[in-house]
């Protein structure tokens, strides 16, 4: 029994030993100079490259963790040191070539492009001295008519080669005494004439005269006047009224009543040659009857 006693004794000995040891190997709970209590392991934070607890009091205490490798403490635990990758300088970029200047924009071309650079108007009468110019005019038969055509340089430029012709009634039977600007010119107007160039804003007046011999009927027609230069054409024309004289009228009356006489006759031969031929058998027939009794 006794060896058991001092058996338990040597324990509870070594069991107290202990408890002493552990207990001073602990740091201090209270904060040095401080009468308060501190918690014990309150949090962890960085010391060094470790992670640490601290007391509420700020005191280090036992390492938790130690950062190695490309680690490293940050906000109380190791996290991974960020390495930068190298980028590659970049290639030098040769500057800009200038851009080219900007093309003058081209003149703007004032000019109407429905306005021809020239023109032409036609226009006649029958008096040569009294009667004015004029779009429509009247002729009768055996008689003259005079025609006026005005060519015009509308632009800034001199027009040269230019034609001039004409398109005239088939009743008015001759044409003749052709004059340009009042000097007399050889040509034929009807299949056309060169009156050569015209200055800027200038004109040409070209003259000639028309005859007419019989007029079967009364009609109207036009005649018309042809300009021809840079390829560009303009026309204009007359309205011309070709009216019977009374002698004319007369004469046509008595051939159209003679005309209708023939046309009767020829229509109706056949039935007058029957009507004569049963009024000689009827004849022949009643003398023969009045013979015998």
């Amino acid at each position: 029994m006794k060896i058991i006693n001092k058996a338990y004794l040597l324990i509870f000995i070594a069991v107290i030993c202990l408890l002493f040891l552990s207990v001073a190997s602990q740091p201090a709970k209270a904060c040095a100079g401080c009468g308060t209590s501190c918690t014990y392991h309150a949090y962890r934070n960085c010391y060094g490259n470790g992670v640490y607890w601290f007391d509420s009091c700020g005191n280090v205490q036992d390492l938790y963790q130690i950062c190695a490798g490309s680690q490293k403490c940050q906000y109380g635990q190791c996290v991974v040191r960020y390495i930068p990758i190298p980028v590659p300088a970049p290639k030098p970029v040769a500057p800009p070539e200038p851009a080219p200047a900007p093309t003058p924009p081209l003149p703007t071309d004032t000019t109407d492009n429905n306005i021809a650079p020239f023109s032409i108007s036609f226009s006649a009468r029958q008096n040569q001295n009294t009667e004015q110019w004029q779009k429509t005019a009247s002729i009768g038969a055996n008689s003259a008519i005079l025609f006026r055509i005005s060519a015009v340089n509308n632009s800034g430029d001199i027009i040269n080669d230019i034609n001039i012709s004409t398109n005239i009634p088939s009743k008015i039977t001759s044409i003749g005494k052709l004059q340009v600007d009042e000097i007399p010119f050889s040509g034929d107007i009807i299949s056309g004439i060169n009156i050569g160039q015209l200055a800027p804003g200038t004109a040409k007046i070209i003259t000639f005269e028309g005859k007419t011999q019989g007029i079967s009927q009364t009609s109207s027609e036009q005649a018309v006047a042809t300009i021809t230069a840079l390829n560009i054409m303009q026309t204009d024309s007359v309205l011309i009224n070709f009216t019977q004289s009374p002698a004319s009228v007369a004469q046509a009356a008595s051939t159209q009543a003679a005309s209708g006489f023939l046309a009767f006759l020829k229509r109706w031969y056949l039935w007058i040659l029957v009507g004569l031929v049963l009024i000689v058998l009827f004849v022949i027939v009643f003398r023969r009857l009045s013979s015998n009794i």
